[in-house]
């Protein structure tokens, strides 16, 4: 898997150069400026290009961005009309070759990986719904403008711009494998990148005429989602155990009772060690509801031989079912730490069935989405990156102040260090607050007004 290592993007909202390195030994960088400098656009361009979702290109206007990665590869992305050639310089800000560059209808890629020959091509931005079903199937046509239709009945609501801009985006904004380049192809497949923008609170994945009973908006809220989806989780690691676990039942009197292909077990001292190790692992899966509570059963005071060989039969086979926990187990854990120790007079469990359980210290349960603004944010931006995104990812994060208390801002890099450890995940996170980068200035990149660097295209 490739790491992205430096960004530059020229003529971004048709007004700035920016430039920032990223060092693979982060864990992240931070961007930081005032609003209107083009903060969110970057995180979106640099999205949209390495998920080849071309259709988040369209709506930003720039000239040319330009990626390197480890290994010495790099992409440079030139926004032109077609007929332009991919060599032209669009440099004077007022001439007609300029303005068709921000808001050319395709873009020209130039990819080489170290001294290899460079690789050139060119594809077109789909800009509407009329252009973006023109090539799909009659079915998927039809379920298109059904959904787009069924988004048209909300007109009313503030989200309607947001709604349409993601359906279009996850909908037709990413052609399929056999018609990208090559070159492209194997990039995108080797840097997972995911975006957590602004608005996360709201699941559009939940969208629908029933859901709008409950909210006006006619999804679900993120925070209500996910609890549903840690209860999924935890029903797949169950299921998925228990083949293992009855395999393992069914064959361990025979093991036991003919010794055959059975190891000698350790010394005494090894053998508690590891039955207590399993123990104490027993009991946190229990607190999360992964296990059923049992008592612990103390050990004689001297094992005989059979014993021994036994004990460590049954500590083996336990040892390979509870390797299916272990690591669902951390993230978990990690997540339920994080929240218990900003959320004030409430406490997270987790119920195998009901997924979430927040409680008061009177004994009320709050409902996730009854939770206030800051504490759905924390919920569900620590989740995403914990359960949802794929080890190793490059994730970009827009601001994740937004609404948290200023000594939750304080806390937040030093948590997702803890998460980027446990996932190997790396982080662009752009704020404006200074509360967020305060102790983390070598990592801060500030981006103002100004042409400070031109980037070749």
């Amino acid at each position: 898997m490739r790491n992205l290592t430096s960004v530059s993007v020229r003529n971004l909202l048709g007004a700035f150069d920016h430039h920032f390195d990223f060092p693979e030994i982060w864990e992240f960088v931070i961007l930081h400026g005032p609003n209107g400098i083009g903060k969110t656009k970057l995180l979106e361009l640099t999205h949209a290009i390495l998920r080849g979702e071309l259709a988040g290109v369209h709506s930003i206007p720039f000239t040319s961005i330009a990626m390197t990665f480890s290994g010495g590869s790099t992409l440079t992305v030139q926004r032109a009309n077609r007929s332009q050639s991919v060599h032209k310089r669009t440099s004077k800000r007022n001439s007609v070759a300029y303005k068709e560059n921000l808001y050319g209808s395709h873009l020209l890629f130039r990819y080489s990986e170290g001294v290899a020959e460079v690789k050139r091509w060119t594809e077109p931005i789909l800009q509407d719904s009329e252009s973006a079903t023109s090539s799909v199937s009659p079915r998927d046509r039809l379920a298109i403008e059904t959904t787009l239709w069924m988004i048209q009945q909300q007109r009313d609501s503030p989200l309607d711009p947001w709604l349409i801009r993601e359906y279009m985006r996850s909908t037709h904004g990413r052609p399929r494998d056999d018609e990208r380049h090559p070159a492209y192809r194997m990039l995108i497949e080797d840097v997972n990148i995911h975006l957590i923008e602004t608005q996360r609170l709201l699941d559009l994945a939940s969208y629908s005429s029933k859901s709008s009973e409950k909210f006006g908006s006619g999804t679900k809220s993120r925070a209500e989602s996910y609890s549903a989806d840690i209860a999924r989780r935890i029903k797949e690691v169950l299921a998925e155990s228990s083949p293992v676990s009855q395999e393992l039942d069914r064959t361990f009197p025979a093991r036991v009772l003919t010794g055959e292909e059975q190891p000698e077990p350790p010394d005494d001292a090894e053998l508690r060690e590891e039955y207590y190790r399993q123990a104490r692992l027993r009991e946190r899966l229990a607190q999360i509801d992964l296990l059923e509570t049992a008592p612990e059963i103390a050990l004689p005071k001297v094992l005989l031989p059979w014993q021994s060989r036994v004990l460590w039969t049954y500590l083996q086979d336990s040892d390979l079912k509870l390797d299916l926990f272990e690591g669902f187990l951390a993230k978990l854990e990690l997540l339920i730490e994080i929240v218990n120790s900003r959320f004030l007079h409430k406490h997270l469990r987790i119920d195998r069935d009901k997924g979430f359980v927040f409680e008061t210290a009177q004994g009320e349960v709050v409902r996730p989405e009854q939770l206030s603004s800051g504490e759905q944010h924390e919920l569900v931006l620590f989740y995403d990156l914990l359960f949802r995104v794929k080890a190793g990812s490059l994730v970009l994060i827009d601001e994740p102040e937004i609404s948290l208390h200023v000594s939750w801002q304080r806390e937040f890099l030093n948590d997702i260090v803890r998460v980027a450890r446990l996932t190997s995940l790396r982080f662009v996170v752009a704020t404006h607050s200074p509360q967020i980068a305060h102790k983390w200035i070598e990592r801060t990149v500030a981006l103002r007004p100004g042409r400070d660097r031109e980037v070749e295209a």
